[in-house]
């Protein structure tokens, strides 16, 4: 015989210790659940010892009152118990369906709050597996895994309690392999645990695989790679069916090794008390009810195995979830800071950034001031830190504190949510939700007009050859939208938020030239004052800003108007002499 729940279940209190709050939440309906599990074990239990008192009963002497008494009293107890297992059902997993609620929210949130960094270092295709399957996961343990973990508890101890009542030797004899199937379950405990996060982790790389695979199966298809693609897939479900083999053996042979213990136990006690009964030490109806005992516990022990799996299932996932819970998200800010209505001077204060993990900075001892109201321009070679420029300035990655002012402030001392109503970024990769044209543009200001925001993004021509104007749905990532309407929809949602410092970050390279400098006189022709500034590799974009940044290398080494930089011959010059040379040849 065994215990019921595995004492090498202990090591995963560590990881399952965040969910003691969520516990905390329905302590109510927890307490009413665990008491209809003890009721349903109490009255279950009942039921061998009114058989027991029957067959004593009968053996003296058979009447029909006497069947008719005790068949009425089995036949309430199977009723009650019936009702009691109900309710057991019914309250503990309704309390795991409204924990794994608080828990995907929870996550969700937790979510929002990460740094571009996390999502840097795990796929998409990773993360939903953890807000999918690992939760479920913990679902499972939350719900029968706690329920059936009372109830074998209550089952074993209760029973164990009525067989060393009824005769302590042969109790005796049903707890000589508890040693052995102790170390059983604590070997099979951790090949469960191990195994099965080693196939939750390579699930996530199967996520992350068929995540990328449909996310870029147009370019897949123009390269002809659809086969080799199709290959990689089966190789890797065959590794996955390998690994869940190897998961399911292991929890297959668990089962059998219980059942051995146990049927090693049940042929002892049929010999020696079968002996007993002969003897006339015990009655036989006392033995018929130690036997159902003994049959009762064979579901403790079946269900160890079970638990077992769904506990290490359940902390295994509880780990995955933990990596997101205790990553570090956005600091807030200390306290609030009042909207501005219009515009904001912007400050790098000697700005030196490097991305995580990387052996030299990216931006170095970028220093330079902004006036309220300005258009800036910032142009140069890839890689010269641009785009990396805009993502410390709307607080993509945290800066070094002190480095980047806004309005006079620290950006470390902004709140992420005041921030992102300051400034507004148009990213160079324009990304659209599946969802209307409208919508879209909506999710920059709830009181958005989205026509008026669509016309000055240059939409205006466009609106019309949409089939239902701005309430054509654009498909999953704007599908169904050329580069440069993407482009635009992105602009006029930015415009939407009616931030005072609007930046763009390389978004206008898929316009022409009319209409990307139509886009930029409509924003300065906004009412109130905004501060404008344009990444771009095109000086046509810029020339006309009334301060022009040339950096290399991640640092500015030219700083003037186009008029400037094009006398000082250096690097703008070049870039502008490039430009034109393009230009021209274009023509021909």
């Amino acid at each position: 015989m065994t215990a019921p729940i595995p004492g090498s279940a202990l090591s995963a209190v560590r990881s399952l210790r965040r969910l003691i709050p969520y516990f905390g939440r329905y302590r109510a309906g927890l307490a009413w659940g665990v008491l209809t599990v003890l009721a349903t074990v109490g009255v279950s239990l009942a039921g061998p010892q009114v058989i027991r008192f029957a067959i004593d009963d009968l053996t003296a002497a058979v009447t029909g009152r006497k069947l008719v008494l005790y068949a009425a009293v089995i036949l309430a107890i199977a009723l009650v118990e019936g009702i009691l297992r109900f309710l057991m059902r019914r309250i503990l997993i309704g309390i795991s369906r409204d924990i794994e609620f608080d828990l995907r929210n929870d996550l969700f949130e937790k979510l929002l709050t990460l740094p571009r960094t996390f999502s840097d270092a795990h796929p998409t295709g990773d993360i939903m597996n953890r807000c999918s399957s690992d939760v479920n996961a913990v679902r499972m343990l939350l719900g029968p895994g706690v329920m059936y973990s009372i109830n074998t508890a209550a089952m074993f101890t209760l029973a164990l309690f009525l067989m060393i009542r009824i005769n302590p030797l042969l109790t005796g004899l049903v707890l000589l392999p508890l040693p052995v199937a102790t170390f059983v379950v604590y070997f099979f405990s951790r090949k469960i645990h191990d195994y099965y996060r080693s196939v939750q982790e390579y699930f996530s790389d199967v996520s992350v695989f068929l995540q990328e695979t449909f996310s870029g199966i147009r370019l897949l298809r123009a390269y002809g790679s659809l086969d080799p693609r199709q290959t990689r897939f089966g190789e890797m479900m065959e590794q996955y069916v390998v690994m869940n083999r190897r998961l399911i053996a292991t929890w297959g042979l668990f089962y059998p090794a219980m059942g051995l213990l146990g049927g090693l136990g049940g042929v002892g006690i049929l010999y020696f008390g079968g002996s007993l009964v002969i003897a006339g030490r015990i009655s036989l109806g006392s033995f018929v009810a130690f036997s159902i005992y003994l049959a009762m516990l064979a579901w403790p022990m079946m269900s160890a195995g079970w638990v077992l799996n769904l506990i290490q299932r359940g902390a295994a996932s509880m780990e995955r979830l933990n990596l997101i819970f205790d990553a570090a998200g956005v600091a807030p800010a200390a306290g609030p800071m009042t909207p501005s209505t219009g515009a904001l001077d912007l400050e790098f204060r000697n700005l030196t950034f490097s991305y995580p993990g990387a052996a030299s900075p990216v931006l170095k001892a970028v220093t330079v001031a902004i006036p309220a109201g300005s258009m800036v321009g910032i142009v140069g070679k890839v890689g010269a830190g641009k785009s990396t420029l805009a993502a410390v300035l709307a607080r993509v990655y945290d800066p070094p504190p002190g480095t980047v002012m806004v309005g006079g402030r620290d950006v470390s001392a902004i709140p992420p949510g005041e921030l992102r109503r300051l400034v507004a970024v148009v990213p160079q990769d324009p990304f659209l939700f599946s969802e209307s044209i409208a919508d879209n543009i909506r999710m920059g200001g709830e009181d958005a007009d989205p026509e008026s925001h669509a016309a000055m993004a240059g939409l205006g021509v466009d609106m019309e050859s949409f089939p239902d104007r701005l309430a054509t749905l654009v498909g999953e990532r704007g599908i169904t939208l050329s580069g440069g309407q993407k482009q635009r929809v992105t602009i006029a949602r930015a415009l939407a938020r009616r931030a005072p410092i609007i930046l763009f970050d390389d978004a206008l390279s898929s316009v022409d030239v009319e209409t990307e400098a139509a886009i930029i006189r409509n924003i300065q022709s906004l009412p109130g004052r905004h501060t404008l500034i344009v990444i771009s590799h095109r000086i046509s974009s810029i020339r006309d800003a009334d301060l022009i940044l040339a950096m290399m290398d991640g640092e500015i080494v030219e700083a003037g108007t186009h008029t400037d930089l094009i006398g000082r011959n250096g690097l703008y010059a070049s870039l502008f002499r490039k430009e034109e040379i393009e230009a021209e040849l274009a023509t021909l």
